[in-house]
């Protein structure tokens, strides 16, 4: 019932000071992304025989989107793994798609144009940096980095790169081999 549930716990939950229950416990209490990435998995993934639960879950939904600043639709699909730090300002459209292992930072925004109604989709193992907006019709292949500050406008179908700027351009790092 709770496909990415227990993942997406076991993720936020997984460090090396965190060796009790104790510290796991006050570790989910105290990150608001984790919170809102939890319950809203919970509410969609909720069977229709429990109907009467689910207003309950969307009042408090609504108000942790309020108090975190973190627009995270209901009718907003994403994989496993879904990992948002530093709450405030993260406003992404229902109608995107984001992959598994995806990282959002705070004041992001991931949405449509205004001219028509296509969202980004966003593939696996995408970090998306500080500020960073992503809008229109785009398409981020796996392993992207959207850097700070950066606006995407345009589809990137080459894996593995970096983009930043205003708009936002493709920076090629070159690694040179030592012996």
């Amino acid at each position: 019932m709770y496909k990415y549930f227990l993942e997406d716990l076991k993720l936020y939950t997984n460090c090396n000071s965190c060796n009790t229950i104790l510290l796991k416990t006050k570790r989910i209490y105290n990150n608001p992304g984790m919170k809102m990435v939890l319950m809203h998995r919970f509410i969609n993934e909720t069977p229709q025989y429990l109907f009467f639960i689910k207003p309950i879950f969307k009042f408090f939904y609504y108000r942790m989107m309020y108090k975190y600043g973190i627009d995270l639709p209901l009718g907003l699909q994403f994989g496993k793994n879904l990992r948002i730090y530093h709450w405030g300002g993260i406003v992404i459209n229902p109608d995107s798609k984001i992959g598994d292992n995806v990282t959002i930072l705070h004041s992001v925004t991931i949405g449509n144009n205004m001219k028509n109604t296509k969202c980004p989709i966003i593939s696996d193992g995408v970090f998306i940096g500080v500020g960073a907006k992503i809008i229109g019709d785009v398409f981020l292949a796996e392993n992207i980095k959207v850097g700070a500050n950066a606006v995407v406008t345009k589809p990137v179908l080459e894996k593995g790169v970096t983009l930043v700027g205003i708009p936002a351009k493709v920076i090629k790092i070159i690694v040179k081999e030592t012996l």
